[in-house]
């Protein structure tokens, strides 16, 4: 059940849906979805040499892909100990070692990437495409899945499992939001894309706790006023979303993207209400510990 909602985040992301629209437009991008995937799949079943791989190829589809090398290299110590170092020194270093040399080869200057930070805040249109991209990349999966990252950092002694879906998550996120808005044009919104491999799992854990509140802790009551709250706040969201982005700078069917916009703030109201209701509830529980118990190590 959960995974199929996963899966169902994942492929009806605005950089899915709207990959073949421009600005997203991109064909390459999936091949680097597909790589993480495999990349750290293989990597927490203990198969560095794969996940090596996996890695490497990745990075020939994009170089950003080298930007989830620190967390390959986290991902390694934890789940890999019984990896000789000598090996894992060499499957470490593959990426690299393989891949700078290509890059060498085919590098070309590239002038102005430095200022990339001034063209993507030069005015305020510019800059609210900028912001409207970013906010359109993972929506209220935003704010669900730092939510669940908090309750994680607290649980990080206890679930080792969901500490690398923590760590993951901010040294994904970090470069990529420096990368995007610094280096490249920020309006390309798949550029904000590749943390999903552990956004959408900390946004399923937000989603669980939420879903185990409202069918076992809430009264009859608080669910009728969760339930009509959120086409209320979907509503407000999709009247909101055109106000705060009246135009866009380079964003083809506009009112499209405000709608999709809308209907994500309509989401994260709900989630507001959600947690207002929350003070209402008999039992102040953990969102982790509410859907795995203290001794689980899975969310």
């Amino acid at each position: 059940k959960w995974a199929n909602i996963g899966l169902f985040l994942l492929v009806s992301a605005y950089p899915i849906l709207g990959a073949h629209m421009e600005p997203v437009y991109t064909w390459d991008d999936f091949w680097v979805y597909t790589f993480l995937i495999l990349t750290f799949g293989s990597l927490i079943n203990g198969k560095l040499l794969s996940a090596s791989i996996f890695l490497t190829i990745g990075t020939f589809a994009r170089e950003q892909t080298l930007l989830f090398w620190p967390i390959f290299v986290l991902g390694s110590i934890w789940y890999c100990r019984d990896c000789v170092r000598w090996k894992r020194a060499i499957y470490l270093a593959a990426p690299f070692i393989i891949y700078l040399p290509f890059y060498y080869l085919m590098w070309q200057p590239f002038p102005g990437r430095t200022e990339y930070i001034i063209y993507n805040f030069a005015n305020y249109w510019r800059g609210s495409d900028s912001i409207f991209s970013f906010l359109i990349s993972f929506g209220f999966l935003w704010p669900a899945a730092a939510l669940a990252a908090g309750q994680l950092l607290k649980m990080r002694d206890k679930l080792p499992h969901s500490r690398f879906l923590f760590w993951g998550m901010l040294l994904s996120i970090l470069p990529t939001l420096i990368l995007t808005f610094f280096f490249t044009m920020a309006r390309e919104t798949r550029i904000f894309f590749p943390p999903f491999l552990f956004l959408i799992p900390l946004a399923i854990v937000f989603i669980r706790a939420a879903d185990e509140d409202y069918r076992a802790k809430m009264s009859t009551v608080l669910k009728k006023i969760l339930l009509v709250s959120l086409p209320i706040m979907l509503a407000i969201g999709i009247m909101v979303a055109p106000l705060i982005f009246p135009r866009f700078d380079f964003r083809n069917c506009p009112r499209f993207h405000q709608q999709a916009l809308g209907f994500h703030l309509g989401l994260m109201l709900t989630i507001g209400v959600y947690y207002l209701l929350k003070a209402f509830l008999p039992e102040k529980k953990g969102m982790v510990e509410s859907i795995t118990g203290n001794n689980s190590a899975r969310p």
